[in-house]
């Protein structure tokens, strides 16, 4: 069923606990789209033949006597109710509320900071804590406004290669924020999306099922202004969250591990293209416009990171 829904909706594959179920409502409401747009169809070309001038030359006032619509209503209605109350709200209440978040002692917990043109991971270290930090503590040289003088803060490890390393079936919980302007933080084969917002830290959580990269990009949402102070190549990044096997050790805060498998550079200029380095799981089919010839470096193209321009 998931194969057939991901063929059918042309979507890239899902490779968390909570992937297929978005699969399953994406997919019902497109049938229940589609079943409503030929019902519809068929109605308008059967109202245009049964009531047509020639046979109907007096219109009727009275209308439509039965009651098959308002049958009809009530049973779209009802199956509307039932993806919603079934499946849609399950799935924003176990990814929207804090109550149905993992516990942190159980999940890898790292924080994720948008800018231009890259993202930054953070994670607690061996400690598991983050350390403190302010913002009268902000400098260039501490862009993050950490406590320099906090020791749960000397074992942080700051990775700016736009790639985050999580292990696999193990729930993540990541903290998404931003430097500068409205980001938006979207892994497509995780199902996850989240606003990154300069001034506030969003959470999402999710669980990897299998090794690999996974692209993600990042848009930013103040498309207008931001094009105007960046250029066009502010609309889209690209770096990676990659899943690692749990069993083999491998430590997300290891600066090591994050640019062992850089995101390979990305052409611009070409206006369609399907991405198959990025990911070891799965090709992301990703829609390029054509950038003038001036803005020709890769999205991915500074230190296996993001960057536009």
């Amino acid at each position: 069923m998931q194969d057939f829904i991901i063929k059918v909706l042309h979507l890239p594959p899902v490779v968390s606990e909570h992937g297929p179920a978005i699969d399953r409502l994406l997919f019902y409401v497109h049938v229940l789209m589609f079943v409503l747009a030929v019902g519809w169809g068929i109605f308008l070309i059967y109202t245009l033949w049964r009531y047509r001038q020639r046979k109907q030359p007096t219109a009727d006032a009275a209308g439509v006597r039965g009651h098959i619509s308002s049958y009809l209503e009530v049973g779209v209605a009802g199956i509307e109710a039932a993806l919603l109350i079934g499946l849609a709200i399950p799935i924003w209440a176990r990814g929207g509320t804090a109550g149905n978040f993992p516990p942190e002692s159980e999940s890898t917990v790292v924080r994720i900071i948008g800018r231009q043109f890259n993202w930054i991971a953070r994670y607690p270290g061996p400690d598991g804590v983050f350390g403190k930090g302010g913002p009268q503590f902000y400098s260039p040289a501490n862009p993050l406004a950490i406590d320099p003088e906090d020791p749960a803060g000397k074992d942080d490890v700051v990775v700016e290669t736009s790639e985050v390393v999580v292990p696999v079936n193990k729930p993540v919980i990541a903290f998404i924020s931003s430097l500068d302007v409205i980001h938006g933080f979207a892994v497509k084969t995780l199902r996850v999306s989240q606003d990154a917002i300069p001034g506030l830290s969003n959470p999402i959580w999710f669980k990897p099922t299998q090794v690999g990269g996974l692209s993600h990009h990042l848009f930013a949402a103040l498309r207008q202004r931001a094009l105007e102070h960046a250029g066009p190549p502010a609309r889209g990044h690209c770096g990676g969250v990659r899943a690692v096997p749990a069993e083999q050790g491998a430590n997300p805060a290891n600066p090591s591990a994050t640019n062992s498998h850089p995101s390979p550079p990305v052409d611009l200029t070409r206006p369609l293209e399907k991405v198959s380095g990025l990911s070891s799981v799965a090709g992301v089919v990703m829609l390029r416009p054509r950038w003038p010839r001036r803005f020709p470096t890769g999205l991915c193209g500074l230190r296996g990171g993001a960057r536009g321009g």
